[in-house]
Parts: C-alpha cells; sequence; structure tokens
C-alpha cells in the first residue's frame, strides 16, 4: 500500500502493481511476434538473497500465469 501511496503523492494516477515474473512475461511476450499454438515458458530468477520461479502459459493472443514461487530466503548466497 505504501508504493500505491508513494506513486499518488508524485502524481501517478491509476497504478497497477505486478510481480517481476508477470513484467518480464509481459516483456518476453511483446518481444515475439508469433507464437504456434501454446507455448509454456518458466522464468527463474536468482538473486542474491531471493528466488523466483514463473511458469506462465502463452498463446498466439494472451498468456496465463500458472504458477508462481518465490523464496525470501533462498539465494545465489546459499548455494555458493
Amino acid at each position: 500500500m505504501a508504493i500505491k501511496t508513494s506513486a499518488q503523492i508524485a502524481g501517478f494516477d491509476n497504478v497497477k502493481l505486478v510481480s517481476e515474473g508477470v513484467a518480464l512475461a509481459l516483456v518476453y511476450g511483446s518481444r515475439r511476434k508469433e507464437f504456434v499454438g501454446n507455448r509454456t515458458v518458466a522464468f527463474v530468477d536468482f538473486g542474491h538473497s531471493k528466488s523466483s520461479l514463473t511458469f506462465i502459459k502463452f498463446t498466439s493472443d494472451s498468456f496465463e500465469i500458472l504458477a508462481h514461487y518465490s523464496d525470501r530466503n533462498l539465494g545465489v548466497r546459499n548455494i555458493d
């Protein structure tokens, strides 16, 4: 809620917050001009202290988020 409030103070109206996986899917889907049939893509993000995994199903004109998982305590620092 604090992010939306600070955006309103800065003068932004109608702010919609999305996760990193959804933002990545929007960029990925907008760059692909053609999808033949259905395609399921897994986006994996390993940060220093956090990891996330998002499965997204793309069709020719839309996408659907199948699953999203994020762990704030598992990152590259734990794997090293």
